[in-house]
């Protein structure tokens, strides 16, 4: 009968022209008599009623209003959606003189073809305004429903949903409360005579209407009047039981009936005449149920009067669409409701979200650092309190709606992580689930480093929450499905993805799908960064893999990445997966045999065809991984000591050697993590020497010394000394070996392994047959005698006899030059060189002095200035000053170099007056000449990187002095002296030379030389000519310059001369 009833007051009311609305209270009370199970039925039947006799407005609003309350009947989503009906409904005749409502006519929706003489409109234009207005009325209704929304709810909808009273400060005033209160007291002034004082209060609030109730808020029922108020505050009872919600929802916290105290119950003379009061039989319930996948929802309603009620505990065990009805119910009509929400049941199984226990020894410190590689610490904020039940869902949609509401932009879609994250966890259908996931997936068409970050931490989340098995199932397929997306930050993603998500995943996924997948991206993807990324997530899975047999694949990733082109894979394979894969090794007991066997097996071949292809760069490359991995080799013996049952007996009792083991810039490299600690490294290290001073030795420690040195001593051979990159790499690689393993090593095992290299000691002739070219004496000098401080007399002495040695024989200083090169990289070492070095200047052979300047030439560019102005320039002027010709010829480069290295003023002016002598007193011989031709030499290859003045003060004018001088020596020698003056010339000519300098010293020698050049060389002359042009043209722009300036000046000078006169 109720809905009977409901039906005919619908229909009335769109039959009157009321636009089809129904009073919500009206509906509620015909309705009050039937349950929640009953009421879609009802809703259904009045659909087809409202459909049947046309009464179109009044179904769009019943649609909208189901939409709002989250659900939707089908028979009013198949009508609104089908084009068809509106089609049909356009080519009747009633619907030609339609009126257009002016509330729906704006600017762009106005037509005004329809007030034209033109004639009738075509159907189809008549849909498409109809449909365009009808659009622009929902609109318009879900704009100020949204507004009404915003303004009524709650701070937080969590308080609302578990009972929690929302307190607020009594000077805090909501502007829905603001604007009814103007409204009632505006309406007791006018009823009351002040006028004036309306007028005033009117004025005074200018931003509302306070003479229209609608334009305080939408379906808000207007309140009783003051004076009602009053009255029904004195005539109630202070101990009738509280009118209130236990979740204040929006009619108790934001409605008028809030202007009440809490605890007052609510008169009959506070309702409106025009507004019906709710009528019951005293003890009347009633009771709504709502069906949501098999679970209940019951709120019971007790009548309203002044006696006490039994209040029900309300079960809320599902939080689906329907929840937010709870919000419509006429609340103003209870007087005491509490809503009890229990928590849900976790869908899955508990053991499903376990974790398998793997079964690996990976320190926590290592793994950490891993994961590090792959994603950067994530903001908390984005995924703290991610629940795993449903009451926890309420409070972060609490969190969440009020951010994402208003609009989503792509600024603010990290805030929709969370939330649909905590909806796929906790939803019970699959689909739906599938669907969100997607969507989280997506969240952004191409996301950048912050975006993905985010991403990367829901999925974190998500892996900790769903476990294993609903992980693989569900968001794992999101990655699968982008590998080959046209947009790189999506592939990017999807590799750091499956990094992220390894330690969540089942073992037999992660081994088979995962590795699948990124081993794929390796393969077919071209852009480096992505390459990349899959090398760091490649990483990350080997770390969570037990199965031996990937290692192998593993090894195979890893010279793919160390053979890519681009350098960040290159770089990632290294730092990354390298670490990973050797701590894997070294757990199967493959470290020696097959991974540092592996890598040595690729640097002798670099080194065999060193003759024919010399690739440094990949030998660099090779060399800087076994480097990286000597503090795993180093814990590595360690660990598979005999001893190693007995540390923990030393542990506590030793103190690490600090400068032993530097710390390194990331975990992977540090002994101290790959051991387990500080203190448990300091214990094996401890057990270890000891074992070393007793000569004990073991499989890992052999190895070491039967294959590792051995093929480290054979790279030294075939590598050039000539390569300065590669030796100097290789003396790195040596020292830092040397300096891990300890003294004890370095001298039982690691010299004996250069006894061949050290034949240089033996002979002249051992010298020639071992020495030329080779790389072993700078790597045994600065790799492992310059390793240990107890080696440094020993240190001294070598070099002594090694300059003396290399010296006597005459051969090429190239292994001289790059061993003291190699050594003058460590500062600490600098005056042990130059002590060597000394002794050697005061040497009786001519060679070895002239050795030792060559020497200087070299280091002194890596020396402070204060050692060169004490140690190295007295040495240089002792050599200079030497009776033998060749000594003075070899120490005028050192100067050169110094003269480019330093800009001291008192040590320039020194090395200037050593020069200017070594020109002035050279005799006037064949060796005078030569000295001076060096010098030339000399200053024309270091004037351009020569300080500015120094070259203009002394260079240039140097240069032109000796031009004069030479014009008189005979053809063949004048020849050798205009070549290194024209050498000369050409190189300052890049230089920036100051005008007068130019004028005085620079143009006249070059149009000297040009002349005399004719006569040798015709192409000189011409070069020389075309630099003189150069010269000529910047002197003649810049005198046009400065005339421009000087007559400018001047005539503005007698513009002012002439006002001032006016």
């Amino acid at each position: 009968m109720g809905e009977t009833r409901a039906k005919v007051a619908l229909c009335e009311r769109e039959k009157h022209g009321t636009g089809g609305h129904v009073d919500e209270g009206e509906l509620w009370e015909v309705m009050a008599g039937r349950d929640s199970r009953s009421r879609e039925p009802c809703l259904g039947a009045l659909a087809e009623h409202l459909l049947r006799e046309r009464l179109l407005l009044s179904a769009l609003e019943l649609h909208a209003e189901l939409l709002e309350r989250g659900c939707e009947l089908p028979n009013l989503r198949d009508f609104f959606s089908n084009p068809g009906n509106f089609e049909s409904f356009c080519a009747t005749p009633a619907l030609t003189s339609l009126v257009h409502s002016g509330s729906l006519t704006t600017l762009d929706s106005l037509d005004f073809a329809r007030f034209s003489d033109d004639g009738v409109r075509e159907s189809d234009e008549r849909v498409a305004v109809l449909e365009f207005e009808l659009r622009k009325a929902q609109e318009t209704i879900r704009a100020l429903r949204a507004s009404l929304t915003h303004a009524t709810e709650p701070k937080s909808p969590a308080q609302v949903l578990f009972g929690e009273k929302t307190t607020l400060a009594e000077d805090v005033i909501q502007p829905l409360e603001r604007c009814a209160l103007n409204f009632l007291v505006n309406e007791y002034l006018l009823q009351n005579g002040y006028k004036l004082t309306a007028i005033t209060f009117s004025e005074e609030n200018g931003e509302q209407d306070v003479e229209m109730w609608d334009d305080v808020g939408l379906n808000v029922p207007k309140p009783p009047t003051l004076l009602a108020m009053y009255r029904g505050q004195g005539q109630s009872d202070p101990t009738s039981p509280c009118l209130s919600c236990s979740n204040h929802s929006d009619h108790d916290m934001n409605s008028p009936l809030s202007l009440f105290s809490e605890g007052t119950q609510v008169p009959e003379s506070m309702y409106d005449h025009d507004e019906e009061k709710p009528k019951r039989d005293e003890g009347q319930n009633m009771i709504w149920e709502v069906n949501n996948g098999g679970k209940k929802l019951a709120v019971l309603e007790g009548s309203n009067n002044q006696e006490s009620f039994e209040t029900a505990d309300v079960q809320i065990q599902a939080m689906g669409e329907r929840l937010f009805e709870l919000r419509e119910l006429p609340w103003r009509y209870c007087s005491h409701v509490q809503v009890d929400i229990q928590e849900g049941a976790v869908m899955e199984d508990e053991d499903s979200t376990q974790l398998e226990v793997l079964n690996r020894a990976i320190p926590p410190a290592f793994l950490h650092g891993l994961l590090q590689t792959c994603h950067l610490p994530i903001d908390s904020q984005l995924t703290s309190g991610i629940p795993d039940t449903q009451q926890g869902l309420v409070l972060l949609l609490g969190r969440c709606l009020p951010c994402i509401v208003p609009n989503v932009l792509l600024s603010k879609r990290e805030d929709l992580v969370p939330l649909l994250l905590s909806v796929a966890f906790l939803h019970p259908s699959t689909c739906i689930r599938d669907e969100l996931l997607h969507v989280f997936f997506n969240l952004f068409k191409r996301p950048d480093l912050k975006q993905r970050h985010s991403i990367l931490a829901g999925c974190t989340a998500f892996g900790r929450l769903a476990g294993p098995s609903r992980l693989g199932s569900e968001l794992l397929p999101q990655c699968w499905e982008q590998i080959n997306h046209k947009y790189v930050e999506r592939r990017l993603l999807v590799a750091e993805a499956c990094g992220v998500l390894a330690p969540f995943l089942l073992k037999s996924i992660r081994s088979s799908l995962v590795l699948s997948m990124l081993q794929q991206m390796l393969a077919e993807q071209r852009v480096s960064e992505v390459r990349e990324a899959v090398i760091r997530a490649v990483a990350i899975v080997l770390a969570y893999i037990d199965d031996p047999d990937k290692y192998f694949l593993g090894y195979e990733l890893l010279l793919v990445s160390l053979a890519d082109s681009a350098e960040g894979v290159q770089v990632a394979g290294r730092s990354s997966l390298l670490s990973s894969l050797a701590c894997w090794a070294a757990e199967l007991d493959r470290l020696e045999s097959h991974l540092f066997a592996g890598l040595l097996c690729k640097l002798q071949a670099l080194c065999s065809e060193w003759t024919t292809v010399r690739d440094e760069r990949k030998l660099r490359m090779y060399l800087s991984v076994v480097h990286s991995l000597l503090p795993c080799l180093f814990v590595h013996v360690l660990q598979t000591a005999p001893f190693v049952q007995q540390a923990a007996s030393v542990i506590g009792n030793v103190k690490l050697e600090e400068a032993r083991f530097p710390k390194a810039s990331s975990s992977f490299g540090d002994a101290r993590v790959l051991a387990g600690g500080p203190e448990r490294l300091a214990a094996l290290v401890f057990l270890y020497e000891e074992s070393m001073a007793a000569e004990r030795t073991w499989a890992s420690l052999g190895w070491i010394e039967k294959e590792m040195l051995p093929g480290l001593v054979a790279v030294a051979k075939a590598v050039g000394a000539i390569a300065d990159t590669c030796v100097q790499d290789l003396c790195s690689l040596l020292h830092c070996l040397c300096s891990t393993f300890g003294y004890t090593f370095t001298d039982k095992m690691v010299k004996p392994a250069f006894q061949p290299v050290l034949k240089l000691l033996e002979g002249p002739s051992a010298c020639e047959e071992y020495m030329v070219g080779n790389a072993g004496l700078p790597v045994y000098t600065s790799g492992v005698l310059a390793s240990h401080t107890q080696d440094q007399e020993k240190l001294a002495s070598f070099l002594e006899q090694l300059l003396e040695g290399i010296s006597t024989v005459q051969l090429p200083l190239d292994v001289l030059k790059a061993t003291f090169t190699c050594l003058s990289s460590d500062e600490h070492l600098h005056q042990l060189i130059l002590k060597a070095l000394w002794t050697a200047v005061v040497h009786p052979a001519p060679t070895v002095r002239c050795a030792t300047a060559k020497v200087f030439e070299v280091i002194l560019r890596v020396m402070n200035v204060s050692l060169v102005d004490k140690r190295v320039a007295p040495a240089l002027v002792t050599l200079a000053s030497d009776s033998h010709l060749s000594v003075r010829l070899a120490s005028i480069p050192a100067f050169g170099a110094m003269i480019e290295c330093t800009t001291q003023k008192e040590l320039l002016e020194r090395l200037k007056m050593q020069l200017g002598s070594m020109l002035d007193d050279a005799p006037a011989d064949e060796g005078g000449q030569a000295l001076q031709l060096e010098v030339v030499r000399t200053l024309g290859r270091v004037g351009p990187n020569a300080e500015p003045h120094f070259r203009d003060d002394f260079v240039i004018p140097c240069l032109q002095a000796r031009w004069q001088t030479w014009r008189l020596l005979p053809e063949v020698s004048k020849l050798e002296a205009a070549m290194a003056l024209f050498e000369a010339y050409s190189a300052l000519a890049c230089c920036f030379v100051d005008e007068a300098v130019l004028q005085q010293h620079f143009l006249p020698a070059l149009r000297s030389l040009s002349d005399d050049m004719q006569s040798f060389s015709h192409e000189h002359q011409l070069i020389l000519n075309s630099i003189i042009k150069d010269f000529e043209l910047k002197l003649e722009e810049k005198n046009i310059r400065d005339s421009r300036s000087v007559g400018d000046s001047r005539s503005g000078f007698l513009g002012n001369v002439f006002q001032r006169r006016k």
